[in-house]
């Protein structure tokens, strides 16, 4: 290989880096913090639900900003009490998913998002790992919800993208899940990069390409090698259901994500798609069927109220 090429995957690896994990992930924390607390905001919120935030530490002492959004007629039914953790996405916040509570609210389930690390008012800079780290930040969620609601909670995850991948690294490390949505979610990424390099950067060669990126993305001890959802999905319990969604066409996160992904699932499981929608905006571009096929899965696997 000439030293051009060399050079050119070289520069083009340390680019990949500046934009996942060593990316400035968001609007500063002072303007997301003033816009929480513009009126406008603020009224909107409490006007439509009960709502309470809370600062709870990560496994390595990083501050994690949470929201919580009580259903209208509690989360206590069955004999247990419902909740539903809420988990964004690349490059935005928790806000992002309070678009989705209208989804999950109405069914009984209290709602609890999440700032992951470098985003919206939790702590870290520089420091995302695309879904290790964060699926890590999931996994204190978990135990703050089960201190708060009890250990037998019925606890469903949601996720979009990245929040997706988060979510289903995650799922394999707690045997005590009610179900997982997972929504536009990558099954590796190291599948996921060398599918962005296929289409866009092919000009760059791959072997000299990728341990480029391994080196310049690691953060500390973790690389891109180590986020596999997929491994975790095919490890969960076949009794937890499983809903996979994903939009069509998907420019980032390719719908034989979801193919896989389903693949992999075994026992309860169901898959969706929704053509003529970006990616993670089929909600938005679809609302009425998104929330009927949602609303199906909860009667189907008996997850609504009673």
């Amino acid at each position: 290989m000439s030293a051009k090429d060399k050079l050119i995957a070289d520069v083009v690896a340390r680019g990949v880096a500046a934009f996942t994990t060593k990316n400035f992930q968001n609007v500063p924390r002072p303007l997301v913090a003033a816009v929480k607390k513009t009126p406008v905001v603020a009224d909107f919120i409490r006007k439509r639900y009960q709502v309470d935030v809370h600062e709870i530490p990560s496994f390595d002492g990083l501050k994690l900003n949470v929201t919580r959004f009580r259903a209208l007629n509690g989360c206590y039914w069955n004999g247990k009490n419902h909740v539903m953790l809420l988990v964004h996405g690349f490059q935005v916040q928790q806000a992002m998913m309070w678009f989705n509570l209208p989804f999950f609210l109405p069914h009984g389930y209290d709602c609890v998002t999440v700032d992951l690390r470098t985003a919206g008012l939790s702590e870290g800079k520089d420091i995302n790992t695309m879904g290790w780290n964060e699926s890590k930040d999931v996994g204190e969620v978990c135990k703050w919800i089960r201190k708060e609601y009890g250990d037998d909670v019925v606890l469903g995850l949601y996720g979009q993208s990245m929040g997706s991948a988060t979510i289903m690294q995650y799922s394999s490390t707690d045997p005590n899940l009610g179900f997982i949505i997972e929504d536009c979610g990558y099954a590796s990424l190291k599948d996921t990069v060398k599918n962005i390099h296929d289409r866009f950067l092919g000009f760059v060669d791959w072997d000299e390409f990728y341990p480029k990126v391994l080196k310049y993305a690691a953060v500390g001890d973790v690389n891109y090698d180590m986020v596999k959802p997929i491994e975790s999905v095919a490890k969960l319990d076949p009794d937890i259901p499983m809903m996979i969604l994903h939009s069509i066409p998907d420019a980032y996160i390719v719908i034989e994500n979801a193919d896989r992904i389903y693949e992999a699932k075994r026992g309860k499981k169901e898959i969706h798609k929704y053509t003529l929608a970006p990616h993670s905006a089929s909600f938005f571009m679809h609302p009425f069927l998104y929330k009927k096929d949602i609303d199906d899965f909860f009667q189907k696997y008996d997850l609504d109220r009673k």
